[in-house]
């Protein structure tokens, strides 16, 4: 056993040190997993997931309130609705 192995081993025997661990290993299995079955990261004009990170950031631009109901361009006819 080489002397990496040896540490990785006893360090996982300490309950925080191999809950960290684990926890690693299981978002490089997500990660895996959603490579295997997507072929464009989240964001990208092609892919129907969304980049979280991107959106918190624009967050204030995109969810701002406009008091008029109207798209420009579109008429809505909001007095019939």
């Amino acid at each position: 056993m080489s002397i990496k192995n040896s540490l990785k081993a006893a360090m996982n025997k300490l309950p925080y040190v191999r809950s960290l661990y684990q926890s690693k290993l299981r978002l490089e299995a997500e990660k895996k997993e959603y490579w295997d079955n997507a072929y464009y990261p989240p964001g990208h004009f092609h892919s129907p997931l969304v980049a979280v990170d991107e959106i918190r950031e624009r967050e204030s631009e995109i969810w701002k309130t406009e008091d008029n109901g109207d798209i420009a361009g579109i008429d809505m006819h909001a007095s019939h609705q």
